[in-house]
C-alpha cells in the first residue's frame, strides 16, 4: 500500500492566526513547531477536522485500517513570572569569616587617592604600610621608565628592589653604590692619570706656555704644529692620553644627574611605597631618648626640612664634604698653589648648599649622603700605599698639599686680587702706549 501524506510547511504563529481567522473548506493539517524558554517542541494540528488523519490512496484492495488515535491537544502554555522578593537588609558588626581586613581609611580619604597631592604625610605613610610592594613594570605603568639617564636609574632600582625585597631606604642606599662601583674603573684611571701629571708638571707646563706662545706669536701652520708636538711628547712620557682623561667626568656626570632627578622624581610622584622607608631611627632602643631631634627617616616623599627640622642630615653632609675635601686636595699639583685655596672657597660655599638641600625630599637626601661616604671612603682607601701601587698609581710625595686655614685663603685671595689689578692695569697702559705710537707714525 502506498501511503501519501499531504502536509504544508511549518508555519509561524502570526500565519496560525491569520489562517483561524479565515474559512478554510478542505481539511488540511498543518504542523506548527512552538519554542519559548525551557519548553519542548509540539505539534499543533489545525482544520475543519482536527481529528482526521491524512487522506490515504491505496491501489490494491485492502481491509480499512483503523485510524491512529488521535493526539491530545496541548495543554495552554503560559509564560514564567517571577515575583522580586521584597529583603529587608540586615546589619551586624560581627566579622564575616575568611573575609579581608577592612580599611582603615576613612571615605573621605579614599576619595582624595585620585590626587596624591591631597595626602597629607600621615595618611600616606599609613597607605604605603597597607599596599603590595611593588612588582616589575609598575614604575613603566607611572611613566617613571625611560632611556634618559633618570629612567635608566629608577629601573635599576626596581630591580634591585623587586629581586632583593631590600626597603626602600636600603634601595637607595645600594643602588647608589652599586652605581659607585660601577664607575670605580673610570675613577681609578682618572686617579692615576692625574697622579701621573703631577709628576711631569713643569715639563707639561712650559710645553704648554710654547704652545700658547707659537699660537699668538705666528700663523704659520708649521710652528703651531711643531709646539703641539712638543706637548704630546710630554703626555706621552707620563703615560697619559689626553683624549681619554675627560672621560670619566663626561661619563660621570650623566649618573650623578640621574641618581638626583630620577629619585627625585619618584619621590615627588610619588610612589607611595617609599613612605615606607623601612627604617625609623625613633625605634631604636638606644636612640629612644633622643627621638625628638632624631630626623623622620620613615618617609622617604616628606621634604628634609619637615622631617629634619633640626639640620642634623645638612650638618651631617657639611661635615663628610669637609672631611672628603681634605683627602681629595692631597691628589693636586703642588706646583699649583692656588689649587688648595680653591677647595678652601668650596668648605666656605658648602653650608649654604646643604641649607638648598632642606627643599629636597628625604630619599635625594639619603642618595646624596650615601655619594658622599662612598667618594669619602674611595679616596681614603686609594691614598693607601699599597692599593696605589696595586692600581699602578704613583705614591703621594711628602709635600703633598694640605687644606689651608680660611685665613691664609683670605689672605690668597687679597693678592689675588690685587695682582689682577695691576696687571690690567699694566695691559691698559700698553695699550694706549700703542695706541699713541700709531698716532703720531701716521701724523709723520
Amino acid at each position: 500500500m502506498l501511503s501519501v501524506s499531504r502536509r504544508s510547511p511549518p508555519l509561524t504563529l502570526d500565519a496560525l492566526n491569520a489562517a483561524r481567522a479565515r474559512n478554510v473548506t478542505s481539511a488540511r493539517s498543518y504542523s506548527v513547531v512552538l519554542r519559548s524558554h525551557d519548553l519542548s517542541a509540539r505539534s499543533l494540528t489545525l482544520g475543519r477536522r482536527p481529528q482526521a488523519q491524512a487522506r490515504s490512496i491505496s491501489l490494491w484492495g485492502s481491509a480499512a485500517t483503523q485510524p491512529a488515535p488521535a493526539a491530545p491537544a496541548p495543554p495552554p502554555v503560559d509564560e514564567p513570572t517571577l515575583a522580586a522578593a521584597e529583603v529587608e537588609p540586615t546589619w551586624t558588626d560581627a566579622p564575616i569569616p575568611g573575609a579581608s581586613t577592612p580599611s582603615p581609611f576613612a571615605p573621605e580619604t579614599l576619595e582624595t587617592l585620585a590626587d596624591p597631592s591631597l595626602l597629607s604625610p600621615e595618611s600616606l605613610t599609613a597607605l604605603a604600610a597597607h599596599l603590595p610592594p611593588l612588582q616589575p613594570g609598575d614604575l613603566s605603568a607611572l611613566g617613571l621608565i625611560s632611556y634618559t639617564p633618570a629612567g635608566l636609574i629608577r629601573w635599576s632600582l626596581e630591580v634591585l628592589h623587586t629581586t632583593t625585597h631590600l626597603p626602600w631606604f636600603w634601595t637607595i642606599c645600594g643602588g647608589t653604590l652599586a652605581w659607585r662601583v660601577l664607575l670605580l674603573p673610570l675613577t681609578v684611571r682618572a686617579m692615576r692619570n692625574a697622579a701621573r701629571m703631577v709628576r711631569h708638571g713643569p715639563a707639561l707646563q712650559q710645553a704648554s706656555e710654547e704652545f700658547k706662545a707659537a699660537v699668538a706669536a705666528t700663523s704659520d701652520p708649521g710652528a703651531r704644529a711643531a709646539a703641539m708636538g712638543k706637548m704630546m711628547g710630554v703626555y706621552a712620557a707620563a703615560g697619559v692620553n689626553p683624549r681619554t682623561m675627560m672621560l670619566a667626568p663626561i661619563v660621570q656626570l650623566p649618573v650623578v644627574l640621574g641618581l638626583f632627578i630620577g629619585i627625585k622624581g619618584m619621590c615627588e610622584h610619588p610612589v607611595a611605597q617609599l613612605a615606607a622607608s623601612g627604617v625609623d631611627l625613633a625605634s631604636v632602643p638606644a636612640l629612644a631618648s633622643f627621638s625628638g631631634i632624631l630626623p623622620n627617616l620613615s618617609d622617604l616623599t616628606m621634604l628634609t626640612s619637615a622631617a629634619d627640622p633640626y639640620l642634623l642630615l645638612s650638618l651631617l653632609s657639611v661635615l663628610l664634604m669637609n672631611a672628603q675635601m681634605g683627602l681629595a686636595v692631597r691628589e693636586t699639583d703642588p706646583a699649583k698653589p692656588v689649587a688648595p685655596h680653591i677647595f678652601n672657597a668650596l668648605r666656605v660655599i658648602a653650608p649654604f648648599g646643604a641649607i638648598c638641600m632642606t627643599w629636597l625630599p628625604v630619599g635625594v637626601m639619603v642618595s646624596m649622603l650615601t655619594t658622599v661616604v662612598s667618594t669619602l671612603a674611595t679616596s681614603a682607601v686609594m691614598q693607601l700605599p699599597r692599593v696605589r701601587g696595586a692600581f699602578g698609581i704613583p705614591a703621594l710625595g711628602a709635600d703633598a698639599p694640605r687644606l689651608p686655614k680660611l685665613m691664609e685663603s683670605r689672605k690668597m685671595l687679597g693678592e689675588y686680587l690685587r695682582e689682577g689689578r695691576a696687571k690690567a692695569i699694566e695691559e691698559a697702559m700698553r695699550r694706549e702706549a700703542e695706541k699713541e705710537g700709531k698716532g703720531k707714525g701716521g701724523k709723520l
